[in-house]
Parts: structure tokens; sequence; C-alpha cells
């Protein structure tokens, strides 16, 4: 009897975790990767100079024509971020999956339905260079996206002025340590776009708010081990979320989609909308 017991508790556990492995394999390869997340986060920050409450629409990542990525994908993004009503759209780059622009430049008309009151504007990743980034620069510009790679904007928002400043790809754009080197520290508010974190540390002095992708968050996230893979050469130091260094801030998203493999577990896709403002000291 004892042996019997023994057997069949054996056949139930084994039942029970090939049950759950099935689970999770199925969440992680076609449920997770598949889904799409509003992350809010509400910010406030001392400044020289003071900012009403800002409200951003950050997208990153789309990675579009593969794994889950398609046009209707990117139309379902572009109609959550119109019902969030934010202030100012920003995309991070990575528009396109590894060296193909086709699915982008054939669905990138539907960006065309973006607004916001102080208007839509973006900066290339490392997938768009390696892809062909003139057309698709081309194609967000014939569809109401401002690029700004390795420039400065001054904006008003409610009487108050502030700078958007764009950083080229990390990994690929020639031009990025001559703009850095260049350029001069605003004693206004400054929100930073950046595809890869990695320009943080070069940059944090000047920044206000630096926002950023390219990590997917790891797109994989064990407990206890944490993400085995991070494409940065600070490890996981700027992976995921809101890092504070001192008074240097950066906000890294997730993305809307998926690299190198179809697999998202407990870093989902996301749209981030930031509220940021700044108060006078």
């Amino acid at each position: 009897m004892i042996n019997l017991g023994k057997k069949f508790a054996f056949k139930l556990l084994t039942i029970a975790l090939i049950f759950t492995a099935g689970v999770l394999t199925a969440w992680a390869f076609w449920l997770e990767p598949r889904s799409l997340t509003v992350q809010n986060y509400v910010l406030q920050f001392s400044h020289e100079k003071s900012l009403p409450a800002l409200r951003i629409g950050v997208v990153s990542d789309v990675h579009l024509g593969r794994y889950f990525s398609d046009e209707a994908r990117l139309e379902r993004i572009v109609g959550m971020l119109l019902k969030e009503e934010p202030d100012m759209i920003v995309f991070l780059g990575d528009f396109v999956a590894q060296r193909n622009a086709d699915a982008f430049l054939k669905a990138a008309h539907q960006m065309k339905k973006l607004k916001a009151p102080l208007g839509v504007y973006s900066i290339l990743g490392n997938h768009d260079w390696w892809a062909n980034k003139e057309q698709i620069s081309e194609a967000l510009k014939s569809n109401g996206v401002r690029l700004i790679d390795n420039q400065v904007v001054e904006l008003t928002w409610k009487d108050h002025p502030f700078h958007l400043v764009g950083f080229g790809d990390f990994w690929e754009d020639k031009e990025l340590l001559d703009f850095i080197a260049s350029y001069k520290k605003s004693d206004l508010p400054t929100i930073g776009l950046t595809h890869n974190p990695d320009v943080f540390p070069e940059t944090k002095k000047d920044i206000s708010l630096m926002l950023a992708g390219h990590t997917h968050g790891g797109q994989v996230n064990f407990p206890i081990v944490g993400a085995p893979i991070i494409p940065s050469r600070y490890g996981d130091r700027y992976r995921y979320g809101l890092i504070s260094e001192k008074d240097h801030h950066i906000l890294v998203t997730s993305g809307t989609g998926n690299s190198i493999l179809p697999v998202r577990f407990r870093v989902p896709p996301e749209i981030v909308v930031v509220e940021v403002g700044f108060k006078a000291n």
C-alpha cells in the first residue's frame, strides 16, 4: 500500500509539473507577448524653473514585422495612445525588426492618426539603422512625426518653456558623440529621448528626465534570478522602470514588441504615460 501511495503521489506531481510547464510556456510564448498594457507614472521634480504637469505618451521598440507585431498591432498602439489624451507623444526608436523595413513602411500611415497639443516626436533605434534609416525617417516625417536625433527643440507648455532633446542611437549614430560634446546644459527643464539607456551616464548632468527603451526590460525576468539577457553595458542597472541617481532620473520602458525570440515573461509589453512636472526651487 505504501509503494502504491508513493507511485500515485509521484504521478500526480509529474502531471502537475507538466501542466504548470505547459501553462507557463503558453503564457510566455503566446499570451504575454500579445498583450499590451498602459503603465502610468506621476513624477514631480525640483528645478531652477517650473513646468506645469505635462502628460507624455511614450512608445518604444515596436519591432513591426515580427512576432505578433503587424499593422493591426500598430493600429492598436495608436488607438490606445489617443485614448490617453497625452499632451505630447514620443517614440524611442526600433520601429522595425532585424533588417527589414517593409512591414513598417506599409503600416506607417497609421501614425498619421496621432494628435497631441505639443506634437509627435521620435528618434531612431539600432534596428532602424540596420534596416534603412533613410526610408524609415521619410515614412515618419510624411506621417506627421518629427525626427529629432541629435537635436534640441524648445517648446512651451502653459506659458512655461522647456527643452526636448533627442539623442542619436548609441550603437550606430556616428554624430552622437559630437552632439553630446557640443550640447550645453539649459536652465530650463529638459526632457531627453534616447533609444539606448547607455547614453544616460554621459548625459545625465544635463537632462532633467531621460526617456529610454531598447532593453525590453530583458523580455524575460525570472523570480530571484532576474533577467538573463539585457542589451546594456551596465547590466541590470538600467533594465526597466524609473531609476534615480541623486538628482538625475531615467525612465526605461519595456517597449511594445519582441526581439530575438517571441517570448515575454514577467515583462509585459507596454505603452508608458508619464505625467511629469517641475517645481521651481
